[in-house]
Order: structure tokens, then sequence, then C-alpha cells
């Protein structure tokens, strides 16, 4: 089952395998009392600052759990900078990336860069990778959209909802996934929680 998971994690590190950002959260230290986030860009913050006392994992980008139904779990790679597990079947991650419209990326090239992501991870033809819905999203103001989509690897269904964001100098990823076939009620409200409960500031 641990090569299944960390198979699962490759499916984006295929798809979008960029190193870690700028501005990565590297460690924290508490200052005059005050939690200090240190970023890999040499720069720092007061916890909670611009995340509000939520979870602030890169500059521009943080996670509020209000109802603490997300356990935090390991990073599997530097490409994902946040990671959660809900249960056994349902898991969210976070991507963010220094590229976007400027370089040329829009949604459609993301939509494609997922799915052929998804075949070379899961060994099988892109037109095996069933997408299931492609739905408008809006993350802190930003729009963007929510592709759906579904394979088999090992044996095993396994549906995705990923929340893309495409600006001019950022690319996010807000995703969920779940073991199982079809886009299920319960799959549904964690996506839905998940991005209601992401916060995005990107610099002007």
């Amino acid at each position: 089952m641990r090569n299944l998971y960390r198979t699962l994690f490759m499916v984006f590190l295929l798809g979008f395998g960029q190193t870690a950002t700028a501005q990565a959260v590297v460690g924290r230290a508490v200052v005059d009392g005050q939690i200090v986030v240190l970023f890999d860009d040499q720069t720092w913050g007061y916890e909670g600052e611009s995340a509000g006392g939520c979870d602030q994992f890169h500059a521009a980008l943080s996670f509020c759990d209000p109802d603490n139904i997300w356990r935090t779990s390991a990073k599997p790679t530097p490409d994902i900078i946040a990671a959660y597990r809900y249960d056994d079947r349902h898991y969210g991650q976070f991507i963010i990336e220094n590229l976007g419209r400027a370089d040329g990326f829009t949604n459609e090239a993301m939509r494609q860069v997922v799915i052929t992501g998804a075949a070379a991870a899961s060994g099988i033809p892109e037109t095996e990778i069933a997408i299931l819905d492609i739905i408008d999203t809006k993350i802190s103001g930003y729009q963007g959209e929510t592709i759906v989509y579904e394979f088999n690897i090992s044996g095993l269904n396994v549906v995705f909802a990923n929340t893309l964001i495409v600006e001019d100098k950022f690319i996010i990823q807000a995703m969920t996934y779940s073991i199982g076939s079809g886009y299920s009620d319960k799959h549904q409200e964690l996506q839905t929680y998940l991005i209601e409960n992401t916060k995005i500031e990107l610099p002007e």
C-alpha cells in the first residue's frame, strides 16, 4: 500500500515536476514570544500575520482548518508543499510554482499537464484517464477551475479533484484524492472545504 501512495504522489511530480518554489517555509522560531516563519528566500514574517493563525506553508499560501478535520502528514517530496490526511480513503495536498501566464501557461495547458502526468505515473494511455468534470472555481477571489478525473492504478480506482489557479507568476494546485470510484459526495465535500479554507495572497 505504501508503494501505491508513493505512486499517487508521483502523478503530480511527473505531470508538473519543478523544484520547490521560493518562499517556501523552511522553519519557525520564537522571537519575543511570537512565532516567526522563516522562508527559503531568506525572508521572514510573523506566524499568522497574513494567514490569520492558519497553517502557512508559503508566503502566498496558507490553509485553515476550523473544524480540525485534516491531519498534517509528511510531505513525500519537496514539490508538494503541504500534505494532509482525512482518513484511509481521502487525502489532500498543495503545490505552488513560480510559473504562470507570463510563461505561457493557461488553464487548458495545465489541464493537459495534469492528465499527461496521471497517465505517465499510472502507465496507461491518456485516453484511459476519465475526466469526470471541470468546474469553475475561485480561491480567495482568484479564478480557476477544478478538474476531476479518475483512473486505475495497481488495481485500485483513484479519483483526483485538482483546483488549478493560474496567475501571471504563480500556479497553485489545491487538490484532494480518494480511493474508490466516482466523485463521491464525501469527496466533493472535502474538496469544497479545502478550497474554501485556503488563502492566497500573491504579491503585487
